[in-house]
Order: C-alpha cells, then sequence, then structure tokens
C-alpha cells in the first residue's frame, strides 16, 4: 500500500480472487495489472471509499458481487475483453451515474443494476442484442438510465425488440 489509498497489485497477479479486497473501506483507488483475466467474486464488495478503478484489457470475466457496495464509483468502463458480466456484479452502486459495456460481452447476468438508483447512461458497444445471452431482470436498477448502443442500421429497432432492453428509460444511438 502507497500511503493509505492506493494500492499496486504485482503483474503476476492473474486472477483477483474471492473476497480479495472485501471491506476495505479506507481502499480509494487501486492498479490491477494487464496480468489479470479474472476478478473473482465479492472481490471488491463494500469497498465503499473506492472512487477508481482501471479494469485491465485482458479481463474476460467479472464474477458477481464483484464490486458490490462500491458506493464511491460513479463510473465504470468493462473492456472489449470482457465476455461475461455475473449476476449482481454492481449490485447497490448507489454512486453510478454511466457505465461502459465492451464489444464482447456474451453473458450479462441477472440483476446487475440492482440497487444503482442513479445510474444515468449505459453505452453498449455490441452491435448484435442477440449476441449476449441475458438473465432476466437486468434492467432492476436501471430503468432510469438511458441505453445507448452502436449507431449503425437497425442496431437501436435490434436492442428496443428484446423486451429486457426495452425497460431502460430510452435507447438511442452512441
Amino acid at each position: 500500500i502507497i500511503g493509505n489509498d492506493i494500492t499496486v497489485i504485482p503483474n503476476s497477479v492473474t486472477k483477483i480472487g474471492d473476497c480479495a479486497f472485501e471491506g476495505c473501506t479506507g481502499l480509494t483507488n487501486i492498479t490491477i495489472p494487464d496480468s489479470v483475466t479474472k476478478i473473482g467474486s465479492y472481490a471488491f464488495k463494500g469497498c465503499t471509499g473506492l472512487t477508481s478503478i482501471t479494469i485491465p484489457n485482458l479481463v474476460t470475466e467479472i464474477s458477481w458481487h464483484a464490486f458490490e457496495g462500491c458506493t464511491g464509483l460513479t463510473s465504470i468502463t468493462i473492456p472489449d475483453s470482457v465476455t461475461k458480466i455475473e449476476s449482481d456484479a454492481f449490485l447497490g452502486c448507489t454512486g453510478l451515474t454511466s457505465i461502459v459495456i465492451g464489444n464482447s460481452v456474451t453473458k450479462i447476468g441477472d440483476s446487475i443494476f440492482n440497487g444503482c438508483n442513479n445510474l444515468e447512461s449505459i453505452y453498449c458497444s455490441v452491435e448484435d442484442p442477440t449476441q449476449i445471452e441475458i438473465e432476466s431482470g437486468v434492467e432492476i436498477g436501471g430503468h432510469q438510465a438511458t441505453l445507448y448502443v452502436p449507431a449503425g442500421k437497425g442496431v437501436v429497432a435490434a436492442y428496443k425488440k428484446k423486451a429486457v432492453w426495452k425497460k431502460f428509460a430510452a435507447i438511442k444511438p452512441m
């Protein structure tokens, strides 16, 4: 730990394990090395002081409850390398106002936005919504947000056809 607020993880680490930083309320900023490919369940649960996190480009999976209760996060970018976001990944992240989802996501778990009552914008880079397997309830907590999708021909209409996406406040092209 450098000071009391920045944690640097060595480049040899390939997975942030389950519950790795759970309850570290004094953690405000963390640098995850490019060697990490998976963020485990509850990895940052209850890190209420966390205001900034960078997810590296090799991460392919964000497990359930990974960022649960990280009330200090206001925005998060999920890189194009991520293919799976598990259920409740952002449960209770009341500070989140925007989320960027990369173009390789193929599975989004149940209620990932549950309790994200201040979420305003979700930017999803996936052009074909049928590429994404979605469990029911993905919109819970995100119903007040605007979903932005690629501006390609027919993309907005394709998202509006699937009931789970229609529950957002609006669906607009980026």
